[in-house]
């Protein structure tokens, strides 16, 4: 008895901890779960998207993190600023992007096509939803 209680006890402790500790992870990524969403929220064409970023991902792998995508958005609009922009204006920071990227050589070739890197991350991103 004294033995099914302890571990009864334990048990509920783990499962409390198991509940707890992720919570502040949680929040802590909330802002970015929504930075992501203003992001995907660009692609219309969402279909041709995912095609584009399945094929961005083949060709660049160990880009295949939502997390790593993200960060390299930032460069054109940090997360923070991401969630609290209207669509608008990110779509405006991402044509800004994207003509730095041609303007520097910073593309990709997909089955012919040249995209900026920035349009082949949201891709990819979008291919990762």
């Amino acid at each position: 008895m004294r033995t099914t209680r302890r571990l009864l006890l334990g048990t509920a402790r783990w499962l409390a901890l198991g509940l707890v500790l992720p919570a502040p992870l949680l929040v802590a990524l909330e802002p970015r779960t929504r930075a992501m969403a203003a992001w995907r929220s660009l692609v219309r064409a969402r279909e041709s998207a995912r095609a584009i970023g399945r094929e961005y991902l083949v060709q660049e792998p160990h880009e295949a993190d939502r997390e790593r995508l993200l960060e390299s958005l930032s460069a054109i609009c940090p997360a923070e600023q991401a969630v609290s922009l209207d669509a608008s204006e990110l779509a405006r920071r991402m044509a800004r992007g994207v003509r730095r990227d041609f303007a520097s050589g910073r593309t990709v070739s997909l089955r012919g096509w040249q995209l900026s890197r920035s349009e082949a991350r949201l891709c990819a991103l979008v291919a990762l939803e």
